[in-house]
């Protein structure tokens, strides 16, 4: 009998984890019109497990996003880069455990400029540790193709933002990537565009631009909610 509840015990001890999927909830945009220090809108997060929110944005340049909240609590600034040139700012928050259903997300900028933003939320993910590493961040100036390569693994999402300047010029996502947003502001002086694909040992983020423009862009790979536990095969003690 003791044989048999040793060979339960280390069933239990030595089980797998078995990763939850993690999966689009809800997209929403919004874009100024001309300089601004403040933009709000409404987002509906649904009844989901594990659910994460993210707001990407960009903004024409020259000044930095400070702070972002939904329904009043404080997001987490994940990454964020500025063109060299000051042409345009990129920037992706989060937050974990979002409350459900319909809630203001509010941006803060540092000083009055252009802004457009992304807000998505996803079920399924790990509350504890949403992004696997740092962000990934970079630029380019004058040209009209832009990737960046994110380690991930199998069972992730990789997500992303890229803002470019000009937003009268066509911005088009890669074909395996699903948009979820793709957005100008209200003078066509910036363009952001949102995106997710599932993850793999390595995943490139890539847009493509009607034309030569200056790019900015964060991005970075999320990680599934431990759903359950596999149990292997029983070890039985002759």
């Amino acid at each position: 009998m003791k044989r048999y509840f040793f060979a339960i015990l280390l069933t239990l001890l030595f089980a797998s984890p078995v990763w939850g999927v993690i999966a689009h909830d809800a997209s929403t945009t919004q874009a100024s019109v001309g300089s601004v220090t403040t933009l709000s809108w409404s987002h509906t997060v649904g009844s989901c497990a594990e659910c994460l929110l993210t707001v990407s944005c960009g903004v024409s340049g020259g000044t930095t996003i400070t702070g972002i909240t939904y329904n009043s609590v404080a997001m987490t600034s994940y990454g964020s880069i500025q063109h060299s040139g000051a042409a345009n700012y990129s920037a992706l928050w989060r937050l974990v455990a979002p409350t459900a259903g319909a809630n203001t997300v509010d941006v803060t900028l540092g000083s009055a400029q252009i802004v457009v933003c992304v807000a998505t939320s996803y079920s399924g993910v790990n509350q504890t540790t949403p992004f696997r590493g740092a962000a990934v961040t970079a630029e380019a100036t004058g040209v009209s193709s832009f990737s960046q390569n994110v380690s991930s693994a199998s069972n992730d999402l990789v997500v992303d933002v890229v803002t470019i300047r000009d937003g009268a010029t066509a911005l088009t996502v890669d074909a395996s990537q699903a948009e979820r947003g793709n957005i100008t502001d209200g003078t066509t002086y910036i363009k952001t565009g949102a995106s997710s694909e599932a993850g793999a040992g390595t995943v490139a983020m890539s847009w493509t631009s009607g034309a030569n423009r200056d790019w900015t862009g964060v991005a970075g790979s999320l990680q599934p909610a431990a759903s359950a536990r596999r149990p292997i095969a029983p070890i039985i003690f002759q």
